[in-house]
């Protein structure tokens, strides 16, 4: 197992929501922002992770995966209520699977925490976006067997 697997589940929670899907959820691809064809998009990428022994040769790991949800700029009102929208379907819709859609992988998932909404301007007239992140915090156990 690794971190990989994890943020593959998430994004497979991603695609079975409405309004998300592999059109508009992307892996650590920005290239998405300005060439997709969506007014919206969820970015995942790694967050900060730490490591607990839960015994001399059993660590637990807890991830983070953070979702970036990106808006494309309409004026204030649109932009906002409707990054808002998503921002609800996404924590709603990770909410009810703890384990991330695979026990045998994830102990226990769910979304932990978000940072503020901010405006992402582009200098050079591109389209401009509203993003706002959600945390998912992940564990999984391993064995290790040391070499020394």
């Amino acid at each position: 197992m690794a971190y990989e697997d994890g943020e593959e589940l998430i994004e497979l929670r991603l695609h079975a929501l409405a309004t998300f899907g592999p059109n508009n959820v992307a892996r650590g691809n920005y290239d998405i922002l300005n060439k997709g064809k969506s007014d919206h998009y969820a970015i995942l990428r790694p967050g900060p992770f730490r490591l607990a022994w839960d015994s001399p040769t059993v660590y637990r790991a807890y991830w983070t995966t953070v979702i970036e949800i990106w808006q494309s700029w309409k004026n204030y009102t649109t932009s906002y209520t409707d990054l808002l929208k998503w921002h609800k379907e996404i924590v709603d819709g990770l909410l009810p699977y703890r384990f991330l859609g695979d026990s045998d992988v994830v102990l226990d998932g769910n979304p932990r925490s978000s940072a503020e909404i901010m405006e992402m301007w582009i200098t050079d007239g591109a389209p401009q976006w509203l993003r706002v992140e959600v945390n998912i915090e992940w564990q999984e156990q391993n064995e290790v067997a040391f070499a020394e």
